[in-house]
């Protein structure tokens, strides 16, 4: 979207693309390969104080060709004792159980086209693996719980936009027979600042 288009005239499809970058939040940039070839960084790492991960940011700045996206987990300064989960914005891809020293591919990215990567310490908290809101993947949630067998999500009411997310379940809980849920979430144009999402779980 262009400073100089006339707001009446521009799509709620393309208008609404403003989501992904809201709400604003501070964060920390660290580029990872200055040292490289190419003409501008091509990936970048991200941490948000705040949030529990760690995020790469990856640009093909090929004209011509698709470029194979390799996370090394190892160049993340990572926790050695923990496992992770690894997920892709654009991609939907995401990996469970991933090791510190592990080297994971997640998917080609196009020319002149970006990824989005989210690495989060697997703990006793749910996490979102998915989603098509906030490009921080779940940085948005005011609250992210399982308490008395029922996930809880609270987010921001921000646009009147349907929001999905997949969500995955701390160990020893699952939904419907899964340990993935998929939350549908209609925000509204209303005085509600808050919109609280909850839903029963069961213990295995």
């Amino acid at each position: 979207m262009c400073q100089t288009e006339p707001l009446d005239q521009i799509s709620d499809e393309r208008l609404f693309e403003i989501r992904h970058i809201l709400p604003v939040m501070d964060s920390e940039i660290s580029p990872l390969d200055v040292m490289c070839a190419e003409r501008f960084p091509g990936a970048v790492k991200v941490n948000i104080p705040g949030i529990e991960a760690t995020y790469i940011c990856t640009t093909n700045w090929s004209d011509t060709e698709s470029k194979e996206l390799a996370v090394d987990m190892s160049a993340l300064s990572l926790d050695t004792d923990s496992r992770y989960v690894v997920c892709g914005f654009y991609s939907g891809i995401y990996m469970t159980d991933v090791g510190p020293y592990d080297i994971v591919n997640t998917g080609n990215v196009n020319p002149h086209a970006s990824e989005i990567i989210k690495v989060q310490r697997i703990t006793d908290k749910p996490i979102i693996v998915a989603s098509d809101n906030n490009y921080t993947m779940g940085g948005e949630c005011l609250k992210l719980a399982v308490e008395n067998e029922e996930l809880i999500i609270e987010i921001p009411n921000l646009l009147p936009v349907e929001i999905n997310y997949k969500v995955l379940l701390p160990e020893g809980f699952v939904y419907k027979g899964r340990n993935l849920a998929d939350v549908r979430i209609q925000c509204k144009s209303s005085d509600i600042r808050t919109l609280s999402y909850r839903i029963m779980l069961e213990k295995r």
